[in-house]
């Protein structure tokens, strides 16, 4: 039997940061080479990282814009560039990642009448603007699909942005379990407390995410605080960086924490410092479903997180952690303590959570959701039309 001609997908993103949907990104289109079924090309709006020779590494081709974003000639000319690399692609479909990809993709895409798929990889119902809200709208009306990675996220898409639910498709966020291991990294734990001077603490809480508002980072150092009340040899480690890095450092030195709490900055090696880590507390106000919880549950981490969104949609099932009102830092710092006073229940927790990101949440079984997504658009008459979409949770 003679197999599907592989789908031709440019996928556009903003930038090659550190974060979410490049992780996302890259666990997916290796996926997508192992499939076969997909061919992909990347594309990236701003100049190169330090992130972009590991792109390079997945052997597809792969392209820097290099707009400048207070460059308006450079930001006013990124649709004809994707017009011309599309062209040059002989592409199919285009897949965009992040906000400022949805917009440049998507109107290059209508110019050559190429099907996008958006990925909406959060819940912004608390920081969006409503110019972005109405350019989502707007645009979202020659879209072929949205894909929104949890039940929340999708209501909001159809409630505040006015997408017709019928182009939506709720497909979770995901990983590459193969990639994480809790073993491979368990014996750099002193090493690492080395590193970070935190060589008398024992154990670690843990906190990984952009240093900003919606992440109430504030919540996790009062959290630390009431733990390191009745557990005084507790050590935090704090990783992303953002605008309230300064105000944070400032609050963990108010509330006495240091020398017990660091702040490292973004790091490339989550996984490694998830591996030495005993909890993951994640106090955010608001989230789709981040991928920064999936990687804990895979390397078998027990959770600490806010009934809120995508987070209550994966923790829901009781099963890798245990979720807490918002806002509360006495709920969740028993919520802390509990487990720490409790190694099995840590050791059982934290198989759960790799189980359930295996069964549910792997990369292996979302591609197989997203280019079933690619094929039912493609197969479309008239792909500007509504889709017939279903729920794949």
């Amino acid at each position: 039997m003679t197999n599907p001609t592989p789908i031709k997908v440019l996928h556009v993103i903003d930038h090659l940061g550190f974060g979410g949907a490049q992780t996302f990104l890259f666990d997916l289109v290796l996926e997508q080479r192992r499939s076969g079924s997909v061919d992909p090309v990347i594309c990236c709006l701003t100049e190169p990282t330090s992130l972009s020779h590991q792109f390079s590494s997945l052997n597809v081709p792969l392209y820097h814009l290099d707009a400048g974003r207070h460059n308006l000639l450079d930001i006013a000319g990124i649709p004809y560039s994707l017009l011309r690399l599309m062209r040059k692609q002989r592409c199919d479909l285009v897949h965009t990642h992040l906000f400022v990809s949805g917009v440049f993709g998507r109107l290059a895409a209508m110019m050559v009448r190429v099907p996008t798929v958006v990925q909406e990889q959060r819940n912004e119902t608390k920081v969006v603007s409503g110019f972005r809200r109405w350019i989502d709208h707007v645009l979202g009306k020659r879209t072929a699909v949205v894909i929104c990675v949890s039940q929340t996220t999708k209501d909001f898409n159809v409630q505040a942005k006015g997408i017709d639910p019928a182009r939506i498709l709720v497909i979770p966020n995901s990983i590459n379990p193969e990639r994480l291991s809790a073993d491979a990294v368990r014996g750099q734990r002193q090493r690492m407390l080395d590193a970070f001077e935190l060589s008398s603490v024992d154990p670690i809480v843990i906190g990984i995410g952009r240093l900003e508002k919606q992440k109430r980072f504030d919540i996790f150092l009062q959290t630390a605080k009431l733990v390191s009340d009745q557990m005084p040899n507790v050590g935090f480690l704090i990783v992303g960086d953002g605008s309230q890095r300064k105000e944070l450092e400032s609050l963990a030195a108010k509330l006495g924490l240091y020398p017990s709490v660091r702040f490292t900055g973004a790091r490339s090696d989550v996984p490694t410092l998830l591996g030495i880590s005993d909890v993951f507390l994640l106090t955010s106000d608001f989230e789709g479903l981040p991928l920064t919880l999936l990687e804990a549950l895979a390397m078998q981490v027990p959770v600490v997180a806010t009934h809120v969104d995508g987070t209550s949609e994966v923790l829901g099932r009781g099963l890798g952690g245990i979720l807490i009102p918002p806002r509360d830092p006495v709920a969740a710092a028993d919520a802390v303590i509990a487990l720490l006073h409790d190694e099995e229940r840590r050791r059982i927790t934290g198989r759960e959570g790799r189980r359930l990101v295996e069964h549910v949440y792997s990369i292996s079984l979302v591609n197989q959701q997203v280019e079933e997504a690619y094929r039912s658009v493609l197969q479309q008459n008239d792909w500007s039309s509504q889709v017939h979409t279903k729920e794949f949770l």
